[in-house]
């Protein structure tokens, strides 16, 4: 029997949408096209699936080719996925737009 996020819910597929502010950010190793992000998140509206991230939560994240250049403290919108399971994950974001600190 495999394990899923808690309260049985899958994983995927699942969207929201989110706001929030950039706590950290720096480009990948692997990828120059790839951030890695650190979100303080202030608004969550599931488009579907189940809710993995709650207002308040900070979570790790990563995008490809965002618009503009991510800064701690800049406020950050984006559909965001849940990627991974029981034991933790990561979210991968879409659509990124950024407004500066």
């Amino acid at each position: 029997m495999t394990s899923g996020p808690p309260g049985g819910v899958p994983a995927a597929p699942n969207l929201a949408r989110i706001t929030g502010t950039c706590v950290q950010a720096a480009r990948s190793a692997d990828s120059p096209r790839k951030w890695l992000l650190r979100l303080l998140v202030d608004s969550v509206t599931v488009e579907h699936g189940g809710q993995f991230v709650r207002p308040g939560d900070e979570v790790d994240a990563f995008a490809f080719d965002p618009a503009g250049r991510p800064a701690p403290g800049a406020v950050l919108r984006a559909e965001a996925e849940f990627v991974g399971g029981a034991a933790g994950g990561t979210f991968q974001l879409h659509r990124v737009e950024l407004s500066e600190p």
